[in-house]
């Protein structure tokens, strides 16, 4: 499991490089680890997690309610513009 941690790890170095900054957005810590949400100079969301499946799955959801709302709304107000009647 480290060595693909460590793998994924090198990947995003390599992709992204170390010359931006990033602006965190939310933390949120429970016992089986801590997981972080940050934007990139760029604009792109940059989700940290670590624990077990599950747990991550929970911080993913804790930590990006915010822009999942504000997808749905978006889905939801172009349905209504299209689809009147539903």
């Amino acid at each position: 499991m480290r060595q693909k941690s460590f793998i994924a790890f090198l990947l995003v170095i390599f992709f992204f490089g170390f010359a931006g900054r990033a602006e965190v957005l939310g933390v949120y810590k429970t016992k089986t680890g801590t997981g972080w949400l940050e934007r990139s100079e760029q604009g792109n969301l940059i989700l940290h997690l670590e624990g077990r499946r599950y747990n991550m799955g929970y911080k993913q959801g804790k930590l990006l309610k915010k822009e999942c709302l504000i997808a749905f709304n978006s889905v939801k107000g172009l349905l209504r513009s299209y689809l009147p009647f539903a």
